[in-house]
């Protein structure tokens, strides 16, 4: 896709936290209702993919690694409290994590699978994927397997066309979660200019603070 094309990684996040919150209001405050559930399984199913692919991106051409990951750990550990009351009615819930960790376990992957490519170690690749999918599994965290596949198929696809990689991973999830609403993710990718658009110090952590907000924000509107 060209850089003439109007989407930034910045309007990307954009429309992934709307989705995401939309999702998470649904099921928070309107779980019961027919409106909820079909925009949760619409809407709501866009955010995921296009996290992944940011994820990704940021994996390939972030300047730290160490630090894109330590990000995520926090940010993972503020939320898991504000996770569990808000969709699950209890401060602790260790049934399900949040999807900061399945980001953070998604990005050790990719990290793991490159070091066995660039080190020429190829059948490394079978035992650490192995090792990667009973951690998605045990672990409990958002999307479980279906994750796992997903960011083994992003790292595999990375160089291809965006929309492309979106195909793949909304399959994904509809095989595994029955959501066709996940195949919404293609027009943005689409739209995609692989450009990270104008972000700053601020807008960065604002965007990492955005997810236990908006989870805290759930909750009380639920519990107060």
């Amino acid at each position: 896709m060209s850089h003439n094309t109007p989407l930034s990684g910045i309007h990307l996040k954009f429309i992934a936290c709307a989705a995401m919150c939309t999702d998470h209001a649904c099921k928070v405050l309107a779980g019961g209702t027919a409106y909820g559930h079909v925009l949760s399984d619409t809407v709501g199913r866009i955010a995921f993919p296009i996290f992944a692919y940011l994820l990704l991106e940021g994996f390939l051409h972030t300047r730290d690694r160490r630090k894109y990951a330590l990000n995520l750990l926090v940010i993972a550990v503020i939320s898991e409290p504000l996770f569990d009351l808000a969709l699950h009615g209890s401060w602790f819930c260790p049934g399900r994590q949040n999807t900061c960790f399945t980001l953070l376990l998604g990005l050790l992957l990719l990290i793991c699978l490159e070091k066995c490519e660039m080190s020429g170690k190829l059948m490394m690749i079978l035992p650490v994927a192995a090792v990667f999918a009973a951690a998605f599994w045990f672990l409990k965290v958002d999307y479980d397997l279906a994750a796992f596949g997903i960011f083994l198929i992003l790292y595999f696809c990375k160089y291809q066309a965006p929309w492309f990689a979106g195909l793949l991973i909304s399959t994904v999830l509809v095989i595994g979660f029955q959501t066709p609403g996940a195949y919404l993710c293609i027009l943005p990718l689409y739209f995609y200019n692989r450009q990270r658009g104008r972000i700053t110090a601020l807008s960065k952590y604002l965007f990492y603070a955005f997810y236990p907000g908006h989870l805290a924000v759930l909750a009380f509107l639920c519990y107060a």
